[in-house]
């Protein structure tokens, strides 16, 4: 049997996420959250809830915006 190893996300609150990439405001992440049920988020990994906290996985996140043509405006 093989074991994955898995590397650590790069896991941030909401606030850390904002003060490292200020293009999104804690407005836009609240309204994307609200929603990441819907919009894939959840489905996709970018969000990890930890009781009532919420994280964002910096990698999946980005690689969801990049692969999401409602939020790019590179409909298909």
């Amino acid at each position: 049997m093989q074991h994955q190893t898995l590397g650590t996300p790069n896991l941030k609150t909401v606030s850390q996420f904002c003060e490292a990439n200020p293009a999104f405001t804690p407005g836009s992440m609240r309204n994307m959250l609200f929603y990441r049920d819907m919009n894939g988020l959840i489905e996709c990994g970018a969000v990890v809830c930890l009781g009532k906290r919420i994280f964002i996985d910096c990698d999946r996140f980005f690689t969801w915006l990049r692969g999401n043509p409602s939020i790019t405006g590179r409909g298909e």
